[in-house]
């Protein structure tokens, strides 16, 4: 069976339809076909097709010729629903469509070229052929086969820059380099407004993690859910110029028309950025709660240390209040305590890193999270792993020219991180740390009708 990886040129200069008269309309008056419906074949076709398969013929060879047949026969089909059946006149569209031969052609099949002879129709009114949409549709891509090329672009990109990607993928497909990333641009544009649209309802999410990152010259927002049964999701990002409360309050907008739940409190962990804490009081309220990540400010506060013996005490004394099994209450305390002796030390800028935000970082604490689900929320980790996998993609890029390249990129590199991300097995710890945000929103909520 010949096929091509280049579609192959019409050069035959055979039953060529006379050039369309300059200027010339379809008459008021002509014929208008309805919609065409496709029918099946006849069972006593497919049965002739699967009698006639060859024995020296193998499986894949003989499913390319038959679906030769079957293309045959839908262009068949359609010549016959706007000329009529043959050696007949008339037809259903008052002679206006005349059959007029053939000519050489190619569909696609699979992601190669066939040739093939292809019916001609010539429209009399208009003094042209008349395109045939069974052979336009047999020439298109589908929608699988674009997937394949967006993933094998994408799947491109940690090793070889844009260009050498598609130039590769068009190889494959006989395809031109223009073509391959003019699909790759179209499929990836849905691709993200699907991802963008997700339905967030079906999920309970307990924790929202959130962590900005720069990914070549964009700075991004980023915020990943973990349901009661462990399982993270990506539930949208943003471009910031800054970590301003305004870009990061319309994210949040987003994720809750998306059908995000938080009636019953959302756990939000992030780091000390104001924008952010900003943001999710504006949006949420009570029902926001927020803890702080913890390995951040232990760095903070390293950074004022001069003394290297010191700044290893003190790391041991604050992993030991924020991983041990202490109350909210003894938590505090030991904290204050850390506090008072840095002043008296003379690490009066330590002393106030330590007091700034000492309460968010003691909100698993209060929510009594189990000492196995801490470390799991109490760093960036797994924001940083989402990102790096992301970064790996991308790092031959050295900049992006538009935020929609950024966004469609961004995306679809989201979307393979996603599928990475392993589940916390911690599923009764979960549950307990959602029955904990419910109690407390249900005491604000008491809090202020009292």
């Amino acid at each position: 069976m010949e096929t091509h990886t280049q579609p192959p040129q019409n050069t035959s200069t055979e039953h060529r339809p006379p050039k369309r008269i300059a200027g010339r309309k379809t008459p008021a008056n002509a014929p208008v076909l309805p919609p065409m419906a496709i029918k099946p074949l006849p069972e006593t076709t497919v049965t002739a097709i699967l009698d006639r398969w060859p024995p020296e013929m193998s499986l894949d060879e003989y499913m390319i010729h038959v679906q030769k047949i079957i293309a045959m026969a839908a262009m068949e089909q359609e010549v016959e629903y706007l000329c009529g059946a043959r050696y007949t006149h008339g037809g259903p569209s008052n002679n206006r469509y005349q059959r007029y031969g053939f000519n050489p052609g190619a569909i696609r099949i699979r992601s190669e070229w066939v040739r093939m002879q292809i019916p001609r129709v010539q429209d009399t009114q208009l003094q042209q052929a008349k395109q045939l949409e069974s052979y336009q549709r047999l020439r298109q891509l589908c929608s699988q086969q674009k997937t394949r090329i967006v993933k094998m672009v994408f799947g491109g990109l940690s090793q070889r820059n844009y260009k050498q990607a598609t130039q590769e993928c068009a190889e494959s497909f006989g395809l031109s380099a223009s073509t391959v990333s003019r699909i790759f641009k179209e499929h990836t544009v849905e691709i993200l407004h699907d991802f963008e649209q997700r339905d967030l309802s079906q999920q309970r999410y307990v924790v929202v993690m959130m962590d900005a990152t720069k990914i070549r010259n964009k700075h991004i927002m980023i915020g990943v859910g973990i349901t009661e049964s462990g399982t993270k999701t990506v539930l949208g990002f943003t471009e910031l110029h800054t970590e301003n409360a305004q870009a990061i309050e319309r994210l949040l907008e987003r994720m809750i028309r998306r059908g995000l739940h938080y009636d019953q409190g959302l756990l939000f962990v992030v780091d000390g950025a104001k924008g952010i804490h900003s943001a999710i009081t504006t949006v949420f309220g009570d029902y926001g709660y927020i803890q702080r990540y913890t390995q951040h400010k232990r760095e903070n506060i390293k950074g004022y240390l001069r003394n290297d013996k010191k700044s290893s005490v003190v790391e041991r004394q604050l992993n030991r209040v924020y991983l041990g099994e202490h109350s909210y209450d003894e938590a505090k305390q030991e904290l204050k305590d850390i506090e008072e002796q840095l002043k008296k030390d003379g690490y009066t800028e330590a002393a106030n890193s330590l007091r700034e935000g000492m309460e968010e970082t003691l909100t698993l604490h209060l929510l009594k999270a189990t000492t196995e689900l801490r470390p799991h929320l109490r760093t960036t980790n797994i924001m940083e792993s989402l990102n790096s996998i992301v970064k790996e993609r991308y790092r031959k890029i050295r900049r992006w020219t538009s935020s929609e390249h950024c966004h469609r990129w961004i995306g679809l590199g989201l979307i393979e991180a996603e599928e990475k991300m392993q589940t916390i097995p911690l599923t009764e710890d979960l549950n307990q740390l959602q029955k904990a945000l419910r109690e407390q929103v249900s005491q604000r909520m008491n809090i202020h009708l009292s």
